[in-house]
């Protein structure tokens, strides 16, 4: 069993106040575009002027003011990412026998995460990859957890190590979108959601990551919007994005 972790997209600047009714239907690319004119214009100063400074960033900024807004905006949730999506593991991966002191490590890394330990298990999954640096999941698992503890650069090698043993899990490169948005790798973040999505149409923590990103640049604004609703159906934090700019 896997540890499932990542970082999240939530704007702390606004309470969330229960989860969102769901729409009947998807809204089309200028419905939310009217919406958030009529909210930039009308309503602003219901939400707060720094709720309005995020919102005028991410449609009026610059790009260092647009990038800066969603990176302000990323922090390290809980509960984490959602829950693990069935994909695909390579050959390679399946004929590789991994180790059994590997096994327990990774095992006991998964027992200490679901009591809160967060960085005991991080040490236990360091065991686990230094006994069978091969061990595909605890490769993954340990990035994740990387992540989660703030620590993005040393994530990136075990994600893109976990994609080169298993290139078919989707989770693996949508972690590696969400350390690309943090580094503001734009063109890179959407390259792997994009490659997420089409492991497993159905990664909605991919989805969100794919909309953050092209909220970023005004030519694909409306595509990004158009992937947060579809990930909100299970991403709160997609919910909470769309709530704040007004579209929902």
């Amino acid at each position: 069993m896997r540890i499932v972790l990542a970082v999240t997209l939530t704007l702390a600047i606004l309470p969330c106040a229960g989860r969102p009714q769901e729409p009947e239907r998807m809204r089309t690319p200028a419905e939310m575009m009217a919406a958030m004119e009529a909210d930039l214009h009308g309503r602003a100063e219901v939400y707060g002027s720094a709720a309005t400074a995020m919102r005028n960033a991410l449609l009026n900024g610059t790009p260092t003011e647009r990038n800066q807004a969603i990176q302000e905006s990323l922090h390290l949730p809980d509960p984490p990412r959602p829950p693990v999506i069935s994909g695909t593991v390579s050959a390679a991966t399946l004929r590789h026998a991994v180790p059994k002191a590997a096994v327990k490590a990774h095992e006991r890394a998964r027992k200490l995460f679901a009591s809160g330990k967060v960085s005991d298990s991080a040490r236990e999954l360091e065991k686990a990859v230094a006994l069978d640096p091969e061990f595909a999941e605890a490769q993954e698992n340990l990035g994740a957890l990387y992540l989660k503890l703030g620590r993005p650069g040393e994530a990136e090698a075990h994600i893109r190590r976990a994609i080169e043993l298993n290139p078919s899990s989707s989770l693996a490169h949508s972690d590696l979108s969400a350390v690309q948005l943090l580094a503001g790798d734009l063109k890179g973040a959407e390259r792997s959601a994009r490659r997420a999505l089409q492991l497993s149409g159905g990664n909605d923590w991919a989805r969100f990551l794919l909309g953050a990103t092209l909220l970023l640049n005004p030519a694909t604004y409306s595509e990004g919007l158009q992937n947060l609703e579809q990930a909100s159906r299970s991403v709160p934090a997609a919910r909470q994005t769309l709530e704040a700019l007004q579209i929902r």
